[in-house]
């Protein structure tokens, strides 16, 4: 009897001391678990050569996946060279149009040359031409968009791939490449003005300057006040300071130039009669030239 005793209670005593065991040992899981969550995790440097080898494994495991990277770059390589092309030749052609004016202006100040007829049709003539440069900037600004949206989004899988923070990429793609895209139109207007408008060349280069130094930081503050100021100056140097300057019939200072005449209409008959008096502005020109060269028989 007392054995059966002292059985039960070795028996229940050996119970109770395998469930304090076992309460110690949850316990100290959870305390482990703790000092882990606890401690500042480390972000791991960022190795080139890591990231080739997790793209070739991905691209060895899906065949064809970094032809495909380079198809929408050659896509965006491809509109990005027409967007180009079509901005430098209208603001090119804006820029000398501008030049011969200055060069007139003189005349008249100077007295060389004599106010008349011709240089009224010229002036008309020129106006013509430059009548669909906003329209062309505009599509030429939604073409880089669509250029550069087209080089940044197979970023968005390599950058998944090989363990960076993609963000959101529809924002990136949309938002992202519009801010892109008006700092490359800015700058290269910057370049072609630099010449001829020194200062507004200036006030086009910082907006994409400061631009493409704050727009790739992804930091909201500092976007949104690269944004108000490139607006906000913008719209104070092109259009309110002249405008004032022009009501006032004030002389303007040096500083203050323009880049050329910009005016859009939301008529979409306009849009295609600006480029249909452009048109024929221009076979003007060429018939002009025409008739002014030396035929070749004369000697």
């Amino acid at each position: 009897m007392m054995g059966g005793y002292v059985g039960g209670a070795g028996c229940t005593l050996g119970s109770r001391m395998h469930l304090l065991v076992f309460l110690l040992a949850v316990v100290a899981a959870g305390a482990q678990d703790e000092d882990e969550e606890t401690e500042p995790s480390v972000p791991q440097p960022f190795n080139p050569r890591e990231a080739i080898a997790q793209l070739a494994q991905y691209d060895h495991a899906h065949p064809g996946f970094l032809q495909g990277v380079a198809i929408w770059i050659a896509i965006g390589v491809v509109l990005y060279i027409i967007a180009l092309t079509g901005l430098l030749y209208s603001e090119i052609r804006t820029c000398l149009v501008v030049r011969d004016r200055d060069f007139r202006v003189r005349l008249l100040h100077t007295q060389a040359c004599l106010p008349g007829s011709r240089l009224a049709d010229l002036k008309e003539n020129e106006n013509a031409l430059l009548a669909p440069r906003a329209y062309i900037t505009f599509a030429m600004t939604l073409l880089f968009v669509v250029a550069i949206a087209a080089f940044m989004f197979p970023l968005c899988d390599v950058f998944t791939i090989i363990g960076l923070p993609s963000g959101p990429c529809l924002l990136m793609l949309t938002i992202g490449a519009l801010l892109a895209a008006i700092c490359t139109v800015s700058g290269w207007m910057a370049l072609v003005w630099s010449c001829t408008r020194p200062y507004a060349a200036f006030v086009l280069a910082s907006v994409s300057l400061f631009g493409q130094l704050l727009v790739p930081t992804g930091n909201l503050l500092l976007i949104l006040v690269w944004i108000m100021a490139a607006g906000m100056g913008g719209m104070l140097y092109f259009y309110y300071l002249p405008g004032m300057y022009s009501d006032k019939q004030w002389a303007r200072p040096g500083w203050m130039q323009d880049v050329g005449v910009m005016s859009v209409s939301f008529d979409p008959k306009e849009w295609s009669n600006s480029f249909s008096r452009s048109y024929e502005a221009h076979e003007a020109e060429i018939s002009k030239d025409e008739e002014l060269s030396i035929p070749s028989s004369y000697q």
